[in-house]
């Protein structure tokens, strides 16, 4: 199944954004060849970009405080384990004191390396960091391995409580969702919200029904249409009955 998710406010849009870099500056970090870390490099300007945001600390902290007072009204529950419940409230509570503990000015030390700086300016111009124009970081991407991954961890680590205060909301978000299973009749679905406030839908869908979701939604309604992609990946829009799962996720 493919999974397609779609924010329902701006601040989740914003963490599924800084999740989407981090994933891919992961993916290339741990790769192996010179292009692989020429594009981690590329990523972790866009990460410092993102995480240095003036808000995306003090929101990182919100959703976690609204989420621990959330849970703790669970601790009376009969039908909750306590076990888990007091695991999960420990978790939260050392994520918010990593985010508290760490530097207010993370990207500092990237910012004070004329190096980096130097190799970022050359990066946002087209094909402006190869070696001829930029021979100091093509010989980085040549050093040795396991010093070129030491470098990326070191270049980013004061990010890492945001990081990972980041990806532990993220996962508390699509954990507090049940699918449903919903169709879409002549490739358009609408669904009721109910006046319920939601942060994050998420649909699943068949990859050989080729099917691409275009999602809208108010206070009040969610509206599903599907597109269809001929050889050419050109959308049109759909007229067929499209099975599907969503789930509506909220903190």
């Amino acid at each position: 199944m493919i999974l397609y998710e779609y924010p329902l406010n701006e601040g989740v849009r914003s963490l599924l954004r800084l999740e989407d870099v981090l994933d891919r500056f992961e993916h290339f970090r741990n790769g192996e060849n010179t292009h692989d870390h020429g594009q981690a490099v590329a990523l972790m300007f866009d990460l410092v970009d993102l995480f240095s945001r003036t808000d995306c600390r003090t929101e990182l902290l919100g959703h976690l405080e609204r989420q621990r007072k959330a849970l703790t009204r669970y601790r009376d529950s009969p039908d909750v384990s306590r076990e888990a419940l007091e695991h999960m409230l420990l978790e939260l509570y050392r994520c918010q004191e990593k985010v508290n503990a760490a530097s207010m000015h993370p990207a500092q030390a990237i910012r004070d390396n004329d190096w980096l700086m130097a190799v970022r300016s050359r990066i946002l111009l087209p094909g402006g960091a190869a070696d001829y124009d930029m021979p100091s970081f093509w010989a980085w991407q040549n050093g040795p391995l396991e010093q070129r991954r030491a470098d990326l961890q070191r270049w980013l680590s004061p990010f890492d409580p945001l990081a990972s205060a980041l990806r532990l909301v993220l996962r508390l978000l699509r954990e507090s969702g049940k699918p449903i299973a919903l169709h879409a009749s002549d490739g358009s679905c609408q669904h009721s919200l109910g006046g319920q406030s939601y942060q994050m839908a998420q649909l699943r869908i068949d990859p050989s029904l080729r099917a691409v979701p275009e999602i809208s939604a108010n206070k009040y309604l969610l509206w599903i249409r599907f597109n269809d992609l001929d050889d050419r990946v050109r959308a049109r829009a759909c007229t067929r009955r499209i099975p599907f799962e969503l789930t509506l996720c909220d903190l």
